[in-house]
């Protein structure tokens, strides 16, 4: 009998380690490989890089795709997968129509890991960037189900665009045994310094760290001058290394191998997030970690189910910023609270095993009643009507061209995707 077999399409090979989308595909896989024989594969068109090597060495497949090919084609129809997550909107535009078409009975879902249009609206100044959301709306629509990280973002998606229930399911980040980690953890009078974490290839935590060092960070030492605070992340750019200043207690770290350890060792940390979206590891990170954290508004949204109940201090302005992460470091009482709560909120939200239970009761659900699930979904219908596969005609334009084949052969009534989304699809 032929294993269950599982996809997950990575936008790059994720870097657990490095970033909070990788975290959340490692927690993606791990739900996968709960069920007994499946057949577990992550590919991605990304150059292969020793973090594919790190996978394969964990039991996963690994397979390199290419993007606008077509021998992408013979594999997927070949390997017949039961389920196909596509990391990111811009993956599912890529590959979704590809598999819909070699394995019709494959259940199609998007992590939207956040929400795009919301995050690129905010870096621009905007409500939302409206290109972005048209497209990434149409994706969820032509999915069989979306897993949406930030409880903020499921009810947007629910509440203004109207999306219905049965293409969304709530799906944060999760950790194992989080009730278990009051053993062991660091004490306050154990711990020192402030920290920052994230990595410097994603734009809110650039905006971050020169928040943080122009305006937050002045604010405490003139508070604490002995003050001390450690920036750690994945691909800092030169102009950020540059920053670090000693005489001033501001030390740029860059990557770290274990950031749990130092989330331990660090007594307060700050997410001063102004833009992005989604919810944030380095804030559920410093819950697991019963680190406390002061953060903002956008920081904090989507957290928790009621904003009322988030574990930490929000400071939406440079100066209660840093009264508050000040007030906590000095503050022993204070700071326990504010530990043991980040601690409560992770053990009844972000549990491993309840939402891996979530997970697969809700996929067997759509996998039981595919045919009439997908027959309700009028809007999805309409968008796989062949005069609105703008995608899928452009990605075989692309594949044309790089074959030097008659492009005249392939895209029907010249029905291309406009070039604002070349970008994303030409990867």
């Amino acid at each position: 009998m032929k294993p269950f077999t599982a996809i997950l399409i990575g936008t790059v090979w994720p870097e657990p380690r490095s970033s909070a989308a990788g975290f959340r595909d490692q927690n993606l896989l791990e739900m996968l490989r709960m069920r007994p024989g499946a057949r577990i594969i992550l590919a991605s068109p990304s150059k292969e890089n020793d973090f594919a090597q790190e996978w394969l060495t964990d039991g996963y497949e690994i397979v390199p795709i290419e993007a606008n090919d077509s021998g992408f084609d013979a594999w997927i129809a070949e390997v017949c997968p039961d389920l196909v997550i596509f990391d990111r909107f811009i993956m599912e535009e890529q590959f979704g129509w590809r598999v819909r078409e070699q394995c019709p009975a494959a259940l199609r879902v998007v992590d939207n890991q956040d929400l795009h249009f919301l995050r690129r609206g905010r870096m621009a100044g905007l409500e939302v960037d409206d290109e972005c959301l048209l497209r990434e709306i149409a994706s969820y629509l032509r999915s069989d189900l979306t897993l949406v990280i930030s409880h903020y973002e499921f009810d947007l998606l629910k509440g203004k665009y109207d999306i219905p229930d049965r293409y969304l399911m709530h799906l944060p980040f999760t950790y194992e045994n989080p009730a278990e980690r009051v053993q062991g953890l660091k004490a306050f009078g154990e711990r020192s310094g402030f920290m920052m974490i994230g990595n410097f290839r994603h734009q809110p935590n650039l905006d971050a760290f020169y928040y943080l060092k122009n305006e937050v960070w002045p604010e405490i030492r003139k508070l604490k001058p002995d003050a001390k605070i450690d920036i750690f992340g994945a691909y800092p750019p030169k102009d950020i290394s540059q920053c670090h200043s000693p005489q001033d207690g501001f030390f740029v770290r860059g990557p770290v191998e274990d950031h749990h350890a130092q989330f331990q060792s660090h007594r307060v940390s700050l997410a001063p997030l102004r833009i992005g979206a989604g919810i944030k590891g380095k804030i559920s990170d410093s819950w697991f970690n019963g680190t406390p954290v002061i953060t903002t508004s956008i920081g904090a949204e989507g957290m928790v189910e009621c904003d009322s109940d988030f574990p930490g201090i929000i400071a939406n302005d440079s100066q209660t910023f840093a009264e508050n992460a000040v007030g906590v470091y000095e503050n022993d009482r204070l700071w326990s609270i504010y530990s043991s709560s980040g601690l409560r909120i992770l053990k009844s939200e972000y549990g491993f095993k309840k939402h891996a239970q979530r997970f697969w009761e809700r996929i067997e659900f759509h996998r039981m009643n595919i045919d009439k699930l997908r027959k309700e979904g009028l809007m999805g219908r309409i968008l796989w009507h062949s005069r609105q596969q703008s995608t899928k005609y452009f990605s075989k334009w692309i594949e044309a061209k790089n074959a030097n084949v008659e492009l005249s052969d392939i895209s029907p009534n010249g029905n291309l995707t406009s070039d604002n989304c070349k970008s994303d699809l030409n990867l």
